[in-house]
């Protein structure tokens, strides 16, 4: 889809972060930006009646991380 849009064959509706470089540099232009869907929420669930291994556990921490340090991926 990126690429196709970069190409200048169409017009694409997909998350912020797949186009803020191209948006930034003035590659693409944001379009109906009034329109845009509402955010929803990454949420992590675990079962209650299972213990959560250590390899899990690190993983969440480690997305939840990354998802900290990239705005695009921020609840505004």
């Amino acid at each position: 889809m990126h690429a196709a849009v970069r190409a200048g064959l169409g017009i694409a509706q997909g998350p912020s972060w797949m186009f803020a470089e191209d948006v930034a540099t003035g590659a693409l232009v944001p379009l109906l930006a009034d329109y845009a869907p509402s955010l929803v929420p990454i949420r992590a669930i675990t079962s209650a009646n299972r213990r959560m291994t250590g390899a899990i556990q690190l993983l969440v921490d480690h997305l939840a991380a990354m998802i900290r340090q990239e705005p695009h991926l921020r609840m505004r």
